[in-house]
């Protein structure tokens, strides 16, 4: 009998997995030859911490965080995902290209979950498989319990194609 996991239960599997990938991952079986890759971060640099700040002169400081990839914002917090509108793609990829630096992901708010389709044109433009849009849904900032549960399905199903 199959049944959905409760979200105490889905934590607890995860919180269980960062466990076991903290430690070095699960030991290798005896007859392996190839012992097994270790977990190891990849970080992003937010360029909200830059405020206005433009790409040009945060992306030679990327590397220098022990980061690979960044984040852009839009205003209030960064003007740097406005700042692809006005340089263009081309220019925005040579920044990118130039410093080795990804595009790990784009701060979505104001467009929200549902009319992202310019974000994602730019993500198959600058960024990979890997890159983030981060967004936000309407509803309730204060639901709990069932309330929340019942929001979050409807949302889900929001998403459905």
């Amino acid at each position: 009998m199959s049944r959905l996991l409760t979200r105490r239960e889905s934590l607890t599997w995860a919180a269980c997995g960062t466990a076991v990938a903290a430690a070095g991952g699960m030991p290798a079986v005896a007859n392996d030859a190839t012992p097994p890759a270790r977990w190891q971060a990849n970080y992003i640099l937010s360029s909200a911490l830059y405020g206005d700040a433009p790409l040009a002169s945060i992306l030679p400081e990327v590397a220098a965080t022990g980061a690979s990839s960044i984040d852009l914002w839009p205003p209030p917090h960064g003007t740097q995902r406005d700042e692809i509108d006005s340089l263009g793609l081309e220019h925005v990829e040579d920044l990118l290209r130039t410093h080795a630096v990804r595009l790990g992901g784009i701060a979505c708010y104001r467009p929200g979950a549902f009319n992202l389709a310019s974000e994602f044109a730019v993500v198959r433009s600058l960024g990979d498989a890997q890159t983030v849009l981060v967004t936000m849904a309407k509803g309730d900032g204060n639901a709990t319990g069932t309330a929340l549960d019942a929001a979050i399905r409807e949302f889900l199903e929001k998403l459905q194609p």
